[in-house]
């Protein structure tokens, strides 16, 4: 039986970073996209020099590394900016997800899952078996996110660019739904898991 490939979604705040790093510490080989951002953003990589030839050194700190906190707002206040950006982002991590799900395939018998809000944008939706959809009410996300130090302007930017909740279930295979205490959510996940693995 082939072993799968399994893309997990959802709106932020939802818990797919929690959910990941709890499928990681179970043994499971999992790819986090903002992982994978943060490695094609380095200042040695190619990507980045792209970005500052597109939006000039604004963008970077006095070390040449990228200002984060600075573009943040910037990028979700800007749809113009927003998507040039991401037409310069997303092929390098979609290259460097592939390779890294082509190694992890070649080493392990076992399902390799990756986390990713942009699945379908990144053009990946095509290249996972199965597609898992962390599900929480807008309420329990925005309260999750502010706890993390994002403040409401950002939330709003953040809520105004991303898929609607419908949309992300629509994509799934399976809904894992994140509204109770964690002990719970791992069960959900768990047993989402053994399914997937045909047990």
């Amino acid at each position: 039986m082939k072993i799968p490939t399994v893309g997990i979604i959802g709106p932020a705040g939802s818990g797919k970073t929690t959910l990941s790093n709890h499928l990681r510490r179970q043994g499971q080989k999992v790819i986090i996209a903002d992982e994978v951002n943060r490695q094609v953003l380095v200042k040695s990589h190619f990507t980045l020099r792209a970005l500052v030839d597109c939006f000039g050194r604004s963008i970077v700190d006095n070390s040449g590394q990228l200002h984060r906190k600075k573009i943040r707002n910037w990028l979700f206040g800007s749809p113009v900016a927003f998507k040039r950006w991401n037409q310069l982002v997303h092929p390098p991590m979609r290259d460097q997800i592939l390779r890294q799900i082509r190694i992890m395939n070649s080493r392990y018998r076992q399902p390799v899952y990756v986390e990713a809000a942009v699945l379908r944008e990144m053009g990946l939706l095509t290249m996972v078996d199965q597609v898992w959809c962390v599900w929480s009410s807008p309420t329990k996300r925005l309260a999750r996110l502010r706890r993390a130090g994002w403040t409401l302007p950002s939330l709003m930017r953040i809520v105004r660019w991303q898929e609607p909740s419908q949309r992300f279930i629509a994509m799934a295979d399976r809904v894992i739904v994140n509204e109770m205490d964690l002990p719970d959510f791992f069960v959900k996940a768990g047993q989402a898991h053994n399914k997937g693995e045909g047990r």
